[in-house]
């Protein structure tokens, strides 16, 4: 038996012809319920595509970010270990502000770009903060120098300093390679021995 038959048990407009409304009153529901799933269905697949669409997107936008860093990872460990060589012979303060050109030159021109929000990219944006903060207190002991009161304390912390770059870039380097396999970033920036 078809489902017309059943809703409509005559095809005529004979007088002993009645529809089943109970029927067609579970038909309609029936109707209504799959309407609603489908009214559902729709807009959560294009929330998964657009959320798919993204994450591809974001993905690339990290990829080339971390790139991007390499460049400036670049200047910034230069510096550094021009600055750590430097510190290596120093005999008096006037080593230790000669070193500050290095920061001057190689380190302050040369900022860290921001990283997407990219879930990858997490664990080198916490290590690229750390850098960031330890670069800050560089910059501030060129500005200390500059004032006139870069004295022998100075010295020591930015020693203390220069160490916690050192450590910093490495880490920011190992996790860069990890999030942006292919860079080539210990290729070219070998990691810093810290004591």
């Amino acid at each position: 038996m078809i489902a017309a038959e059943i809703l409509v048990p005559c095809f005529s407009t004979a007088a002993d012809c009645r529809f089943d409304w109970v029927a067609i009153a579970a038909m309609g529901g029936w109707a209504a319920a799959a309407a609603t799933f489908f009214a559902v269905l729709l807009p959560f697949r294009q929330y998964r595509k657009a959320l798919k669409d993204r994450q591809e997107s974001d993905y690339v936008d990290g990829q080339i970010a971390g790139r991007g860093t390499v460049f400036a990872l670049i200047n910034i460990h230069a510096g550094i270990d021009a600055i750590s060589a430097n510190l290596a012979s120093a005999q008096g303060i006037g080593d230790f502000t000669d070193s500050l050109r290095f920061v001057r030159d190689c380190i302050v021109p040369h900022p860290l770009p921001p990283q997407p929000r990219e879930k990858a990219l997490g664990a080198l944006r916490v290590e690229m903060a750390s850098l960031e903060g330890v670069l800050f207190k560089l910059a501030a002991y060129v500005k200390t120098h500059e004032m006139g009161f870069f004295d022998a304390d100075s010295a020591k912390t930015y020693v203390v300093t220069i160490d916690f770059a050192r450590l910093y870039i490495n880490n920011v380097i190992k996790e860069l390679e990890a999030a942006v396999p292919g860079s080539g970033i210990k290729a070219l920036l070998p990691l810093f021995e810290v004591d």
